[in-house]
């Protein structure tokens, strides 16, 4: 049996990362299983890779693309024989050439949604595109229902639905830890609303400055806790200087261990214009945090009845208000996420089943 190498990851920290790594670290034998694929010239997650002892491959950017192409065609035909699947994780099928070269060579074609429909412009080329990249596919996945429909269209109810599980011991909620961190980050005696994700359009942290901004008139002792990076870093930073509330603001920064940050937080907010299924919902709602997210993220994601969700087109007003009214008690969810097929400890078996013709145990998740 062959191994299988996963397509692919970005340079920095993400929840498809984190999903794609998950099959390694909590496999006793995923070094033997995955390879994986990484866009650019270096990883964060090199030192994981290394200490797990999984092969990983740097190709450059789709952005330098005839040096993508020829990396692209050399590594697929140096690993055949090695690898005979390659399982694509992706939010939107905009850039072919990755599948046109794994069925050109005889791969079998796995395909994982991580992201529900986002209306830009490149949605009519992600269109033409499904219809025939998921007829090569022997095997579709999704992380939700409506990223099963964004991938595979008419034929999404040929998708199983795989889990976003995270290590849930590591979310336990801590007081003590609560407390330690609050007074690292300057944050004792403050409400705080938490934000995970790349600092990028899509996950619309812009809109979260604004709710910030509402917040301050109705209490004064509001902050933002922002973890992550991106390149609208320079820009929300300007915004908030704009907005007067840049003192309010904490810019923590990427790290790998949400789970930290997660402790300082009393409300978790994801206000993104589209999302497929959020591992940092999973991580908060493990966190014991009240969550509040965009009608844009799927209400499959609210596991444990901790998350209300918000149509993008209410008021900051009205979002502010129903962040500050959240029971902020935290509670333990570990069991019922568990329960519901979200701890990673499962994951890279029932995954592995999946890619060679077997049924996974997902318990009551799909």
């Amino acid at each position: 049996m062959g191994k299988v190498l996963i397509y692919a990851m970005l340079e920095g920290f993400g929840g498809v990362e984190e999903y794609a790594l998950n099959l390694l670290r909590y496999s006793k034998t995923g070094a033997q299983r995955y390879g994986y694929v990484i866009l650019g010239g270096k990883t964060v997650y090199e030192d994981t890779l290394k200490r797990y002892g999984a092969d990983f491959f740097f190709i450059p950017p789709k952005r330098e693309l005839m040096k993508n192409i020829k990396s692209l065609w050399r590594l697929f035909r140096q690993l055949k024989g090695t690898y005979d699947t390659i399982y694509f994780n992706t939010s939107g099928l905009y850039y072919p050439v990755p599948y046109l070269f794994a069925k050109m060579q005889g791969y079998k074609i796995v395909l994982h949604s991580h992201s529900r429909e986002v209306h830009d412009r490149r949605e009519p080329i992600h269109n033409f595109n499904r219809w025939w990249i998921g007829n090569m596919a022997s095997l579709k996945l999704a992380c939700s229902t409506p990223a099963a429909r964004w991938l595979f269209g008419k034929k999404s109810t040929e998708a199983i639905l795989v889990p976003n599980a995270v290590d849930l011991a590591r979310f336990a909620f801590d007081e003590e830890k609560r407390m330690q961190i609050r007074r690292q980050l300057g944050l004792e005696d403050a409400f705080v609303i938490g934000h995970v994700g790349r600092l990028t359009q899509v996950k619309n942290q812009t809109r979260l400055l604004d709710i910030l901004a509402a917040a301050k008139k109705k209490r004064a002792d509001v902050r933002l806790l922002l973890v992550g990076d991106g390149e609208d870093e320079a820009m929300l930073r300007e915004k908030a200087q704009m907005l007067g509330i840049s003192d309010d603001v904490v810019f923590y920064g990427s790290t790998r261990n949400t789970e930290i940050p997660m402790q300082a937080m009393d409300c978790f907010a994801l206000p993104s214009l589209a999302e497929g299924f959020p591992v940092t919902l999973v991580e908060a709602q493990g966190a014991g945090l009240p969550c509040v997210a965009s009608a844009a993220v799927t209400t499959e994601v609210n596991m444990t009845g901790d998350v209300t969700f918000l149509p993008l087109e209410e008021s900051n007003e009205t979002w502010a208000g129903t962040i500050l009214s959240q029971n902020v008690t935290r509670r333990n969810n570990r069991e019922l996420l568990r329960a519901r097929g979200f701890d990673a400890a499962d994951l890279d078996e029932n995954v592995w089943t999946l890619l060679h013709g077997g049924k996974a145990n997902w318990k009551n998740f799909s």
